[in-house]
């Protein structure tokens, strides 16, 4: 075998010169597996993979490994030398990303290529270094082995490097796993010329028993994908059936990491698997027990397995969809409801930032989420999730705020200790704690918990809302407010609506970072000054008035009556 030019890639160990050599002992293995190392030690010599030395630095032993096929492959157990050799930095890919990108795609084609490692050859001065002993004799590699460390991110730059002009485009390179996709027929002709173009003036030779050319479905990193999307593994689902009933602390280890496999198609997985953690959890061989809720859990994760989908029907049309879940643990179960729901959100954030940042995003929620998030009172933990969400653009991440409960459905709020528990009992009960800083009587009490009821009340969407409390307050006047200069700010910081007009959509977008809703209200931000309440124009005309007029008592200039209105924490109108 040719294989990669030298001058093309080459691999080299650049290990610690002064780490301790270690010479391992020769292992015993039994007669069959002698004679299949002497058949596979001549294959090597006549491949040209290894040849013979004398004296050399390291030494390792054979490890002989079964492969699916039947055949056998010799290893060489490295340990010893991987731990003297530093990590490489280079990435592979994400195998979500390679199993997402092949969706849409009519025609795909899966290529594996022969012996991969071996294509490439050993730097000459790291050569004897891969020495291992039979008995037969002390070989070396002249081609990387398997097992060395950094094999991986070393062939991933060779492939890399292969396939510059067409990775992303229509070809998916995985370490020794190509994939050509193709949207048509006569485009899958013409990507299949290029790419084997690429591999005969490279010189990487295909196994053609692992090859696969002009299918629409065939299995990927233990994923079905295909021109419909992304399904999960017969096989992985069958090893869930096929499990032994007698379990042990080792059968739910194996349980569960199957199931994770499977998490991305079954929803709220970690509260399903949650009897199983539990069970595992500080339990010892002699100490299991598999209680009837596992029993439980594990029929009802058969029935889901068995009829799992990677996309859903909506409005005629197929979507696909991608399930995440999450067990919060320690101090973060002690979050806030609201903190809870902003934690998803960053968690998803990260978890599927390539998505967040390629796609525009639209977040779901009944919860007031943008107004926590934004509100500068609001905890060190929370605004530092904002400034974390900010990487995204506005357009790209949009969060709408709707609510599952019909907005006409009524609403009780009550301002002390009494509740109607014949209520509570179909109804969702969300308790509100209101702090006074201040001394108040048991009335200013109440109104003050009317006040803040009421502003938690519009946050949730409620419409219709009756009223239970002990004050003397009697009726709530509506005031109608026309649209002013304030309505597109509020309409953008609120749900990111903009006005139809381009240029001042666009001074909106430019201008809006200076300004913040606090309960309902906008104020804009100073550099030394604090919030500035923003009036709408009777609003100003009458601060205006008062401060020339009534509160300073004099007849101030243009400037001075601007200066002093700001030190009012006013912004008036403009």
């Amino acid at each position: 075998m040719l294989g990669i030019p030298t001058e093309v890639m080459v691999h080299r160990l650049g290990f610690d010169p002064g780490y301790k050599l270690i010479r391992q002992k020769l292992r015993n293995h039994s007669i069959k597996k002698l004679i299949i190392v002497k058949e596979e030690v001549k294959r090597l010599l006549d491949a040209e993979f290894v040849r013979e030395v004398q004296y050399p630095d390291w030494l390792s032993n054979i490890v002989l490994i079964k492969k699916r096929n039947g055949n056998w492959r010799i290893c060489v157990d490295f340990t010893n030398i991987n731990k003297a050799c530093p990590k490489d930095s280079f990435q592979l890919p994400r195998i979500d990303q390679l199993v997402d990108s092949t969706i849409g795609y009519k025609l795909l084609c899966f290529m594996d290529a022969y012996s991969g490692y071996n294509q490439i050859r050993m730097d000459p001065g790291d050569e004897e270094h891969t020495s291992f002993m039979t008995y037969q004799g002390t070989y070396c590699y002249k081609v990387i082995p398997f097992g060395f460390k950094n094999v991986e991110a070393t062939y991933q730059c060779l492939v890399n490097k292969m396939f510059e002009a067409q990775i992303r485009r229509n070809v998916e390179v995985y370490v020794d796993d190509i994939l050509v996709k193709s949207r048509n027929d006569r485009d899958h002709v013409r990507d299949l010329e290029k790419t084997f173009q690429v591999l005969r003036a490279r010189r990487m030779k295909l196994n053609p028993t692992k090859c696969a050319f002009g299918i629409t479905s065939e299995k990927l990193f233990d994923f079905i994908v295909s021109q419909r999307g992304i399904e999960a593994s017969p096989e992985k689902i069958r090893a869930i059936f096929d499990m032994n009933p007698s379990w042990t602390v080792k059968e739910i280890q194996k349980l569960t990491g199957r199931l994770a496999a499977l998490s991305r198609f079954l929803a709220k997985s970690a509260e399903k698997y949650l009897p199983f953690f539990r069970a595992l959890r500080g339990s010892k061989a002699s100490r299991f027990r598999w209680t009837d809720k596992c029993e439980e859990a594990f029929q009802e994760l058969k029935i889901h397995n068995a009829k799992l989908r990677a996309y859903r029907e909506h409005e005629g049309r197929q979507q696909h969809v991608y399930y995440m879940s999450r067990v919060l643990t320690d101090a973060k179960t002690w979050y806030p409801h609201m903190e809870r729901i902003a934690l998803t959100l960053i968690y998803y954030a990260r978890k599927l930032r390539p998505y967040f940042q390629m796609h525009q995003i639209v977040v779901l929620t009944d919860q007031p989420l943008k107004s926590i998030l934004y509100k500068p009172e609001t905890s060190k933990r929370l605004v530092k999730w904002a400034i974390e969400l900010d990487e995204f653009d506005p357009e790209e991440l949009k969060l709408v705020e709707c609510s599952r409960v019909d907005p006409e459905c009524r609403w009780i709020l009550h301002t002390n200790r009494q509740r109607s528990r014949s209520r509570a009992q179909n109804s969702s009960k969300i308790k509100y704690l209101v702090e006074l800083t201040f001394p108040a009587t048991n009335n200013v009490a109440e109104y003050e918990a009317f006040l803040a009821g009421l502003c938690f009340a519009k946050e949730c969407s409620a419409r219709a809302l009756v009223v239970h409390s002990d004050s003397k307050l009697v009726e709530v006047l509506q005031v109608n407010e026309d649209d002013n200069w304030i309505t597109p700010y509020r309409r953008y910081l609120t749900d990111g609506t903009l006005p139809t007009n381009a240029d001042e959509a666009k001074l909106i977008k430019k201008t809006a970072s200076w300004y913040v809703i606090i309960d309902g209200r906008l104020y804009r931000l100073g550099y030394s000054t604090p919030y500035l309440k923003c009036l709408a124009p009777e609003e100003a005309k009458y601060a205006l008035s008062e401060i020339h007029l009534g509160i300073y008592g004099s007849h101030i200039g243009g400037k001075t009556l601007r200066s002093r209105s700001c030190g009012k924490d006013f912004s008036g109108s403009r």
